[in-house]
């Protein structure tokens, strides 16, 4: 074996070792919110509405393209973590390769036909005429930039499954720091490099990916470890490429599950008037704000419990699970409370409209006192994700999230209105954790779940 790298998740004190791997996690999450703000500042600032509305209908195209990424890189740290808790390196060392040419043929393909076809599918979602040619020019750049930035997530997905969380922090912090530099010169000018306007923003977010994908890189190769990243050699194993779509399908699924019922939810909403869809980003931002660290709290149990059911050690993913149950309740206990107390000094943030103001004041009162449902959900969720049982997940998902909350949202918002959606998501959220905790305490998710026998 190559010089090792990573941290061996199977063997230190589970409480100390889940807060190691959560707190980087859940800082590169924050960051990653922060690294966008600063974006849309410089962006709304210089170039106006026109630049932001062509960000915001170029944003759903990304996401839709990253998804089906985001299910490969899951699934490839579920695969690699398991292996690599079992001390098998070499086919760590063989997933990732198998992963890289799996990574870049999807990436050639989809970023080949989303660039080819820009102009139409953003004519498709009706983007304003003023914006269309921007946001051609910006979709375009920034599909260009996306091999660098999955190689960003794929490489950083790789370090967390072999426990190393500290490293895709560091790589971020230095991208963010050349994006927010780079930034108001691309889109200003400064001395010899012309004004570019929005297209400079895009340049500037391509350029950032592009260092901490060098950064990253160089890393492993310093190391000289054995997770070996060559996009230009390509390896085929069918055996290993149906195991990483097994779980990268249901994971990419339920992305989508996720953005079209919130689409549904979000039609639903508009249908109280202009306030009421104003709420609906202010929704958005403070539920995403509350979710950052349950869902880094997921991540870092998935990561622990894949290396653990690699190395057989059941027993002590349970202890992981109580773990991150008891992290999990104090967070959102904390973050309810506070919320509760103080809904103003979360809402003024994004808004001064009185019946906004009223309209978000009801969702955090509805949907807060719950929340501690959410971050078991979570907890239950990385177990069972690191087990491999994506698919029931995904289940889950579409029975709570798709179908139920919608009939409950409509049902309930006759005589309730908007009261009566926020309580048909608090609902489902109940609902979802239930089905989530049943499945774990049954113990299903141990049979077959260690793929590396």
């Amino acid at each position: 074996m190559s010089n090792h790298i990573g941290k061996d998740l199977t063997e230190s004190k589970v409480s100390s070792t889940l807060i190691t791997l959560l707190v980087p996690i859940l800082l590169s999450n924050t960051l990653n919110v922060v690294y966008n703000i600063v974006d849309s500042i410089w962006i709304g600032n210089i170039i106006g509405p026109l630049g932001l509305s062509a960000v915001a209908v170029s944003f759903p195209i990304t996401l839709m393209m990253g998804s089906f990424a985001f299910g490969v890189n899951m699934a490839n740290g579920v695969i690699v973590s398991q292996y690599y808790g079992a001390k098998d390196y070499n086919t760590v060392s063989h997933v990732i390769k198998v992963s890289t040419t799996l990574g870049v043929i999807i990436l050639f393909t989809v970023g080949s036909l989303m660039f080819i076809f820009a102009k139409k599918i953003l004519i498709i979602m009706n983007t304003p005429k003023d914006a269309l040619d921007m946001a051609v020019i910006y979709l375009r750049i920034t599909i260009i930039g996306l091999p660098f930035a999955y190689s960003y997530f794929f490489i950083s997905s790789i370090l967390r499954a072999v426990g190393d969380s500290v490293r895709p922090l560091i790589f971020l912090i230095v991208s963010s720091i050349v994006n927010i530099i780079l930034d108001p010169i691309l889109i200003k000018g400064f001395f010899i490099i012309p004004a570019m306007g929005l297209k400079g923003a895009a340049i500037a977010t391509v350029i950032s990916q592009c260092i901490s994908v060098l950064i990253s890189t160089s890393y492993l190769k310093i190391k000289n470890s054995f997770i070996k990243i060559n996009p230009f050699i390509f390896t085929f194993d069918i055996n290993i490429t149906k195991k990483i779509m097994k779980l990268a399908i249901p994971i990419s699924s339920n992305q989508f599950i996720v953005a079209f019922g919130w689409l549904i939810i979000t039609r639903l909403i508009s249908s109280f008037g202009d306030a009421a869809s104003a709420t609906v980003a202010i929704v958005n931002r403070v539920e995403s704000l509350f979710i950052m660290p349950i869902g880094a709290l997921g991540n870092a149990v998935m990561t622990m419990s894949a290396q653990n059911i690699g190395a057989n050690k059941f027993d002590r993913v349970k202890e992981i699970f109580k773990n991150g149950i008891v992290i999990g309740i104090i967070i959102s206990s904390v973050m309810s409370i506070f919320s509760i107390v103080n809904p103003h000094l979360l809402i003024n943030m994004f808004t001064k409209d009185l019946e906004v103001f009223e309209y978000s004041k009801s969702y955090i009162y509805t949907i807060m006192p719950i929340f501690i449902f959410y971050s078991i959900m979570f907890v239950c969720n990385g177990v069972i994700n690191g087990a491999g049982k994506t698919i029931v997940i995904m289940i889950f998902s579409t029975s709570t999230t798709l179908i139920l909350r919608t009939i409950l949202a409509y049902a309930l918002s006759e005589k309730f209105a908007l009261v009566g959606i926020w309580a048909s998501m608090g609902i489902c959220y109940i609902i979802n954790t239930l089905f989530s905790l049943y499945y774990y305490k049954s113990n299903k998710w141990q049979k077959n779940s260690n793929i590396t026998q």
